[in-house]
């Protein structure tokens, strides 16, 4: 394979994740309303890291950086919510 052809699957893929990401934030709002609605926290450590461990088990070879972007985009949830 060449850089270009390597760089296209990337763009790709920064499409989709982005894409994904999107869609993950309208759940979150959707979870916001609910979370005021019924005076529950913002945040739930315990859901938090149960992601992070099925993430972390499912895909072993990246496990640093799910965790890193995990808490990036948990960070960014509760910033939306």
């Amino acid at each position: 394979m060449d850089l270009k052809k390597l760089r296209e699957d990337i763009d790709a893929i920064d499409t989709l994740i982005s894409s994904l990401i999107e869609k993950r934030m309208e759940l979150v709002e959707q979870i916001a309303k609910i979370k005021k609605e019924n005076n529950l926290p913002k945040e739930d450590l315990k859901r938090e890291e149960e992601i992070i461990n099925r993430l972390t088990l499912e895909h072993k070879k990246v496990e640093k950086e799910i965790k890193e972007l995990y808490k990036v985009i948990f960070d960014l949830s509760k910033k939306r919510e």
